[in-house]
């Protein structure tokens, strides 16, 4: 939203509002974790703020709470010793890859759309408020065939939960 306001960068990746009232010539970036306010002439001296960032948070730069990937996106919402919970967006006619996971077991709650799942030799929907498991081990993929966002929440549990704990054997987007 922008009132008496010129020539600014206003973006926001998350569900959240931006209100400028009465600014011109600034760059409003706001992310799930972090907002920048800067102006736009000062723009160029973003590696030296990210470089200081880096010395005092580096969490911050390395591990980003929203992922974007070809099929969607996801965040992490929390996350601690054994487990961690996603929030994941797959859009429409998208698919993730045919996976398992040696590591971790997961569980998924769809919260709106309609999942076309596959779990070892399964495949089946779910709809809003329903869920399913997946074993350490099985395989199993998420796809969106319809035409609304899927959104599912993802527990995961086990003794590795970052991204290494892949073993895709199908992919649409090329990825290993």
């Amino acid at each position: 939203m922008s009132i008496d306001s010129e020539n600014n960068l206003l973006i926001s990746e998350a569900d959240h509002t931006i209100a400028a009232l009465g600014i011109r010539n600034k760059a409003i970036i706001h992310t799930h974790d972090a907002t920048l306010v800067a102006d736009k002439k000062a723009l160029d001296k973003l590696p030296e703020l990210l470089k200081q960032l880096a010395q005092r948070d580096n969490d911050k730069l390395t591990h980003h709470q929203a992922v974007f990937r070809p099929w969607g996106n996801y965040r992490t919402l929390v996350e601690s010793v054994g487990f961690k919970v996603k929030k994941i967006i797959v859009n429409c006619g998208a698919k993730l890859s045919t996976q398992r996971h040696h590591h971790r077991a997961e569980h998924w709650v769809v919260v709106s759309g309609i999942a076309s799942v596959h779990v070892g030799d399964d495949k089946f929907e779910l709809g809003a408020d329903q869920s399913c498991y997946i074993a350490a081990q099985q395989i199993h993929s998420l796809a969106n065939c319809h035409d609304e966002p899927l959104i599912v929440i993802e527990v995961q549990t086990g003794a590795i939960l970052d991204e290494s704990d892949i073993e895709r054997f199908e992919d649409e987007y090329g990825r290993e």
